[in-house]
């Protein structure tokens, strides 16, 4: 996924609304949305048949988490993690609030660089993984 478009409005009936594409190879086999995740049935989410992980997933709680590709990491290596379990691990939490702060304190440098975007109505974060160091940007509402 290259691309992901946000808008964030308080006392809004549509208060998080995105829309976004799968920007990967084209011979990387996937899966439609779907709940497929059996121990976890409140996961919704497209998932990758190669490591089992998504790229854009929410569940019953109204949690949102999609990850991007960074540019600067465009090949892929065997010896890394997939970041696509970052969005499933994400999603096992009820909140953005928790869903970063399991991210943040489980996180290992063993990922190509990403930026991760983690949403609920109430919190937006970005955690921007690049040159070996993760960043995490609040996104206030009003902002896209």
């Amino acid at each position: 996924m290259c691309i992901l478009f946000i808008s964030r409005k308080k006392n809004s009936n549509w208060p998080l609304l995105i829309a976004t594409n799968r920007d990967e190879f084209y011979d990387r086999k996937f899966l439609s949305p779907g709940l497929y995740w059996k121990n976890y049935p409140s996961i919704y989410a497209g998932k990758d048949k190669k490591c089992g992980g998504s790229w854009l997933g929410v569940n019953k709680y109204g949690l949102c988490v999609a990850i991007l590709n960074r540019k600067t990491n465009l090949n892929y290596d065997e010896t890394l993690k997939s970041r696509g379990n970052l969005v499933i691990n994400a999603l096992k939490l009820k909140n953005a609030h928790d869903a970063k702060e399991k991210i943040i304190n489980s996180f290992e440098n063993k990922y190509r660089f990403f930026n991760l975007f983690i949403s609920d109505i109430k919190n937006s974060y970005l955690l921007k993984y690049d040159n070996f160091k993760l960043e995490t940007i609040s996104i206030p509402f009003g902002k896209s």
